[in-house]
């Protein structure tokens, strides 16, 4: 990827993107991967010819860290649910008390925790959310 005009583009999707387009070796085979979402769902486009995306800016911001990088890592959690903040498989006062902790103390949480602990997912870590999870273990 050099600049010029690539074979097979512009693309013809029947959604319109909206978002910016995220280039890098996804799958870690050697060459590129486009990733860009469009108003009814994710495509990925696989360059299938040796690149690297060293030296680009990343406009993604696909992570908490906000650092414009897509990460793949290992699952931190092999069976993931809402309400399971430390990933035992069961929703219970523990889970609570990690929320808890994060609300007060307003620490840091791993993606996976920051997402299992957001039971109403508005992006907030919350009373409300404490209040599904309690809503959750009686019922």
């Amino acid at each position: 990827m050099d600049g010029t005009i690539y074979t097979h583009f512009p693309v013809s999707y029947e959604f319109s993107f909206t978002s910016a387009p995220l280039i890098s070796d996804i799958d870690q085979d050697g060459d590129l991967e486009l990733v860009v979402g469009s108003a009814g769902s994710l495509v990925s486009i696989d360059i299938m010819e040796n690149g690297s995306a060293e030296g680009y800016w990343s406009q993604d911001r696909s992570n908490n860290q906000k650092t414009g990088f897509y990460e793949v890592v290992e699952s931190e959690c092999a069976s993931p649910m809402l309400g399971d903040v430390n990933c035992d498989t069961l929703i219970d006062v523990l889970d609570i008390l990690m929320m808890v902790n994060t609300i007060i103390n307003e620490s840091d949480t791993t993606d996976y925790q920051g997402w299992a602990s957001d039971l109403n997912q508005d992006g907030i870590i919350d009373i409300l959310d404490v209040l599904n999870i309690v809503d959750l273990i009686i019922n």
